[in-house]
């Protein structure tokens, strides 16, 4: 099956092989992620990206000077083999593999264990109130800056991990066609950007997805009539077809027959 889509295969990770000039602000960018979320961007100024990943040099190495060779050997393996691998194939061969989020998920569990064990033995083994104090605080705002975190983005319709590229305009898109009477969409977009939308739909929306230069069926519909990122050949057979003009909405993405 993976020989015989080879080509599909190269063209969807295609996109890892472009070049990006500031990794370091990704990495970082990423690691950060890990404790809160405030569908920030890579960033050179940002205090708290930099205190995240001070915490995690510390957190690696107190893990490294108080625990048992075995303990840190695992977790420094569990980040460093794949770290080091996505790192060293972007900074030799060229590409992004390393920026991506998912893909490093094992070192971030790593880096995650280690500040845990941090604050835990920090919190547990304090002899001074003035110690245990200022750890308590520090470990309330990671705790405090990650549940806020979740709070807002559980809030919003898109965020960067919902490929606002492909679904930016989904939210407004679905209202729109959800305020219709009976409509129809027609679509020949990738699968997966009609997928995403379909999630907003209601129940009585007909979709139709076709394929490029397919012949398009459309009988006894009555109601509104919507082409989503509809190629300009599937706009041509419509307005062919039913003898009307396909007009862009507001959005671009969401043409209508007229």
């Amino acid at each position: 099956m993976l020989y015989q889509n080879f080509k599909q295969l190269q063209q969807n990770v295609a996109h890892l092989s472009q070049e990006k000039s500031e990794l370091p602000l990704f990495w970082m960018l990423n690691l950060s992620r890990s404790f809160f979320d405030f569908n920030h961007g890579p960033s050179a100024i940002n205090p708290l990206t930099y205190a995240v990943v001070g915490m995690s040099c510390y957190a690696l190495y107190y893990l490294c000077r108080y625990t048992k060779l075995e303990i840190w050997l695992f977790i420094l393996t569990l980040i460093g083999v794949l770290g080091s691998s996505l790192i060293l194939s972007d900074l030799i061969l060229g590409g992004i593999r390393s920026t991506i989020a998912r893909y490093p998920i094992p070192c971030y569990l790593g880096i995650l264990i280690a500040i845990a064990y941090l604050f835990a033995t920090q919190l547990e083994q304090a002899t001074r109130k003035k110690q245990y104090n200022r750890w308590r605080r520090i470990t309330l705002t990671f705790f405090a800056l990650g549940l806020l975190s979740c709070m807002i983005s559980s809030q919003m319709e898109v965020w960067w991990n919902k490929s606002p590229f492909k679904t930016r305009y989904n939210p407004e898109i679905a209202r729109v066609i959800n305020q219709s009477i009976d409509p129809l969409l027609i679509s020949d977009a990738s699968v997966e950007r009609v997928l995403s939308l379909g999630y907003r739909l209601e129940d009585d929306v007909t979709v139709k997805l076709v394929l490029p230069r397919q012949p398009i069926e459309i009988s006894h519909q009555t109601g509104d009539i919507f082409l989503y990122q509809p190629s300009s050949q599937l706009r041509k057979t419509i307005e062919t077809k039913l003898n009307r003009e396909v007009i862009p909405t507001e959005t671009n993405w969401l043409w209508k027959v007229e």
